[in-house]
């Protein structure tokens, strides 16, 4: 059969298939599902978590089947793809590949809307920005922040986050800047990839030499992280393989591979045999179910060879998908809506993480009070989440990336084309914009209707329409105290292990804010009965109210200010989860607020009851050097504060039980631990930390219990684990 036959004339056979002679159609269709894969995998559903919607088992699927990191890899695959597709075209037209051209084209698509992202990012997440104290960086992660601009500045903060917690060194940033890793690794591809392909097309031997050799350094470099010993490995991504620009040399290669095929219309046969694009999906799910128990340190072996794989189904699915384009999905792929995402996908992955912030921060004073309302409350938090993200995507089009384009295109060559006419295109963002904008005030709309009184969002209240919010949080992000009232101070009880009772405030409780000695008192039906604070000054109330039973979290506080009433904003310090909390939660998943490291293990969770309550069981299903159950809350808020961790443990196996608190104590990650550690024991045994003082408010502050040196079939049960804020005997 002949190339042209594998690789049919695309114009006359489908003549939208094709923009002005190259421009393979379908590939903004997939670029749209890869970037909204990122998206909702991404979606953060904190207090919305207790919902019990059909959608919680969509988001959770999305997870197990790694959406998030197969997308990237996707982008990854895509890019080399299109970049050997197109340079290969115009080497056959012009006999060689313009450096100046490609470099500009490069610089022209990604870096106004890349350093316009960081900006705003910068500006999100700075002490001093709009949204202090909801959303911002700590003091010392500002400062971190701002010495490392210039990996940002560069195109190299991928590389903090690899070399995370190996050596010393520990990445902080906070999400919105952390994304960024990906545009770093691309830059990075983008450096070499013309000279690459240029040795590649002067000959096939070299090209097959080169594409052997990239491969090799591929698998070698994973290695190489799959042997690099690690600081502190309860902290989950550690030594990050998975960061790092070399660990994608397979998947450049892959791309690059199925871009030539492409461009010299040389794709197999059977790429159109029937029931080989549902083959080639089955195999990529499988891969990304297989993926999301690898991507973490400690790294089983087969890591090193699932970025190849992946990479190669990605290639394979790419190749059907020019290869076919009379299938359905090419036609899918092709309609104008996916299309028009596709043109803004840059976008969407950028804004992401600012609309996830925004959206958070406008429904976190909603508080509900039914598993319907639940419900009903994440779809609008989804909702609004994906549609924001795409009407900033739209938005940053239309004003940073577009003119840029426009020159960009003077830099092109015959036949290299956008896949947007600017008329289409402008009507296209138009109808976004509006549809977008209609959507989030039907929401606001329903929000008032629905949840009436002075739970509203901060969009309503902002335009008058709500109460007025107390931030929570001053503008160098409170420290906290709780102090708790003399009968529970008898008592020894616990303070963060008591929050999720019904009776966890009592009458003469206070909660001491900042070190300006901001105070409120509880009266005995939960409420604030005094307010000291300076004038017009925001206060801090971490976690304090009525106990929620829905969303399992104190839904705030309401206090009276000048005969104003006040709604507590509940964003600034996340809900703390205790031992309560695992009556709560879905079947085989850890209580919200705590995670299990390391992130690539093979457990099972079980949620277990005996005579004396609850417990949860974690099972391990191979080999790992710990097992561990691993929380925050508190810790990175306090500093020069006393705290007692404990934890109610017992295990089957050959290794043994141990309890960590670990503590950033100075700038350049400087960390301190705190241990007791006892004998693997079928036992309940009690194991208790006790810190004098926490120091440096740091984000990698952490506190964790589990089993260490673990076998496979070992298992570790917890019945209480909780955190104190001072000592306890």
């Amino acid at each position: 059969m002949s190339a042209g036959a594998v690789f049919p004339d695309r114009d006359r056979h489908h003549g939208t298939s094709l923009v002005r002679g190259s421009w393979l159609a379908e590939v903004d269709g997939l670029r749209a599902l890869a970037a909204l894969s990122v998206v909702l995998a991404h979606f953060s559903r904190g207090t919305d978590a207790s919902s019990s919607a059909p959608i919680q088992r969509f988001l959770g699927a999305l997870d197990r089947m790694s959406f998030a990191n197969l997308g990237v890899m996707f982008f990854f695959t895509l890019s080399a793809f299109l970049l050997t597709y197109l340079g290969v075209r115009e080497h056959d037209r012009t006999g060689g590949i313009s450096l100046r051209r490609f470099y500009a084209r490069r610089c022209l698509r990604i870096w106004p809307l890349y350093f316009t992202v960081l900006a705003a990012d910068l500006l999100l997440v700075s002490p001093r920005g709009p949204l202090s104290p909801t959303y911002v960086a700590a003091e010392r992660q500002w400062e971190w922040i701002w010495s490392h601009l210039w990996m940002f500045a560069g195109f190299l903060s991928n590389w903090s986050l690899a070399l995370n917690n190996i050596r010393g060194h520990v990445d902080q940033a906070p999400f919105p800047l952390a994304i960024l890793w990906s545009i770093g690794v691309e830059e990075q591809f983008y450096l070499f990839f013309p000279l690459l392909l240029a040795l590649a097309v002067s000959g096939k031997r070299r090209a097959g030499l080169l594409a052997a050799g990239l491969l090799l350094l591929g698998v070698v470099f994973r290695l190489a992280f799959l042997l690099a010993p690690v600081d502190r490995p309860t902290m989950g991504a550690s030594g990050g393989m998975y960061y790092a620009t070399l660990t994608y040399a397979d998947g450049f290669v892959a791309g690059s591979a199925a871009g030539w095929l492409a461009a010299r219309r040389q794709i197999p046969a059977w790429m159109r045999w029937p029931g080989v694009g549902v083959v080639i999906l089955l195999l990529t799910l499988g891969l990304g179910l297989i993926w999301h128990d690898r991507l973490w340190h400690p790294y089983a072996l087969s890591s090193v060879v699932l970025y190849t794989a992946t990479g190669v189904a990605f290639a394979a699915c790419l190749l059907w998908v020019t290869s076919n384009p009379q299938a359905i999905v090419a036609r899918v792929l092709r309609s104008r809506p996916l299309k028009t995402l596709g043109v803004l996908s840059y976008g969407i992955y950028m804004w992401h993480p600012m609309a996830a912030t925004l959206t958070r921060t406008n429904l976190d004073p909603l508080i509900v009070d039914s598993p319907p309302e639940a419900d009903l409350r994440l779809i609008i938090h989804l909702t609004s989440y994906v549609v924001l993200t795409v009407i900033l995507a739209a938005l940053a089009y239309l004003i940073v990336e577009k003119p840029f384009l426009r020159i960009k295109e003077r830099f092109g060559v015959t036949g290299q084309a956008v896949s947007h006419n600017d008329r289409e295109g402008r009507r296209d963002m138009i109808i976004i914009l509006t549809t977008g904008i209609v959507l989030l005030a039907t929401s606001e709309l329903l929000i008032a209707a629905r949840f009436p009184g002075w739970t509203s969002t901060s969009l309503w209240a902002a335009v008058g329409r709500g109460p007025s919010v107390a931030q929570m949080g001053d503008t160098v992000m409170s420290r906290m105290v709780y102090l708790p009232g003399p009968i529970r101070v008898a008592t020894g009880a616990p303070v963060i292990d008591a929050w999720g009772h019904d009776s966890a405030l009592q009458t003469g409780d206070t909660v001491v804010t900042s070190p300006l000695g901001e105070m409120l008192s509880i009266r005995s039906d939960g409420r604030v009965a005094r307010l000291v604070a300076e004038p017009g000054r925001a206060v801090s109330v971490s976690n304090l109210g009525e106990w929620d039973r829905h969303r399992h979290m104190f839904s705030g506080m309401v206090t009276v200010s000048d005969g104003m009433v006040w709604a507590v904003r509940m964003s600034a310090i996340r809900p703390v989860n205790d031992n309560s909390d695992l009556r709560q939660g879905a079947p085989g998943a850890i209580p919200a607020g705590f995670w299990i490291s390391p992130g690539g293990a093979s457990y099972s969770v079980e949620r277990l009851e005996d005579r004396e309550g609850p417990f949860i069981r974690v099972h391990a299903k191979r080999y790992t050097p710990y097992l561990v159950v691993t929380g925050q809350d508190v810790l990175p808020r306090l500093d020069g504060v006393p705290v007692t961790a404990k934890a109610v443990i017992r295990s089957y196996g050959r290794g043994h039980h141990r309890l960590t608190v670990y503590d950033e104590v100075a700038p350049g990650g400087t960390t301190r631990s705190y241990v007791d550690d006892a004998p693997s024991s079928r036992r309940w045994v009690t194991l208790t930390v006790r810190v004098r003082a926490v120091h440096h408010p740091s984000p990698s502050d952490n506190f964790s219990v589990g089993l260490f040196d673990v076998g496979k079939g070992d298992w570790f049960d917890l019945r209480e684990f909780s955190l104190f804020v001072g000592t306890i005997p």
